[in-house]
């Protein structure tokens, strides 16, 4: 007896085999709590000039830093060329006649997403996606924990007088003044003194250590600092709250 297993291709069907490893479990949390939704609506919504909104530019990103790490951001087109990108990011948001291919996700199209984010302002956009978060997924913050690290750069970054480069964005959540920051040398937590970097500062729920706030400061901002400042300003939302 002979015949065709369920669900197995037949000799004249052209199979195409992706992977999607831990990325898929990535992408769907992201959908659950509206990531892509919530970066095109912090940035004014999608371009319908635009193929890939920059909500699913952003949302690229992430993915490829998940699966592809230590690899420039040119190098995207060819992480996503042997995954599901359809299943990962979805079909575009922007030209509704255009398949979304690995090629979109080029260097230019990430670069601007990310000029985007600068514009409107990183931290708030990060806050709006913890909220979103933290609803969605019920977290508790009767207790808040806080820390630092820090980001690496490589090269010289400094201006043409010497100095170090600013980095310009704006602020989230307490001012839309634009801040700058400096990538500079200072105190490295991860060993690398002879690279210049930046300081993130980071507020997570003591409920699964879910990320609710973070803060960029210029490469030699000092802990004590920063702290000191962040517990001010929490304890001031909490009397304005009342």
């Amino acid at each position: 007896m002979s015949g065709k297993v369920l669900g197995s291709p037949s000799p004249d069907e052209k199979t195409k085999r992706v992977r999607l490893d831990h990325l898929g479990l990535a992408a769907q949390m992201a959908e659950d709590i509206g990531l892509m939704d919530t970066i095109d609506a912090c940035v004014g919504g999608v371009d319908s000039r635009e193929i890939l909104s920059t909500g699913q530019a952003i949302q690229a990103i992430v993915i490829n830093c998940l699966g592809y790490t230590s690899r420039p951001l040119q190098l995207t087109p060819h992480f996503f060329r042997t995954r599901d990108i359809k299943f990962l990011l979805g079909p575009n948001r922007g030209r509704a006649n255009v398949v979304l291919t690995p090629d979109h996700l080029n260097e230019h199209r990430l670069g601007r997403a990310l000029d985007v984010i600068a514009e409107v302002g990183p931290e708030k956009i990060f806050m709006s996606i913890a909220f979103n978060a933290f609803r969605k997924e019920g977290v508790k913050v009767p207790n808040l924990h806080m820390d630092t690290t820090t980001h690496s750069f490589y090269g010289q970054y400094v201006d043409k007088k010497g100095d170090p480069k600013l980095a310009t964005f704006k602020s989230g959540g307490e001012s839309d003044e634009p801040v700058e920051i400096k990538i500079t040398h200072g105190y490295s937590k991860d060993s690398r003194e002879h690279c210049k970097q930046i300081v993130q500062e980071l507020l997570v729920s003591s409920d699964g250590d879910v990320p609710l706030m973070m803060k960029a400061y210029s490469g030699n901002a000092a802990d004590v600092s920063i702290f000191q400042d962040r517990i001010k300003r929490v304890k001031q939302a909490f009397i304005d709250a009342k």
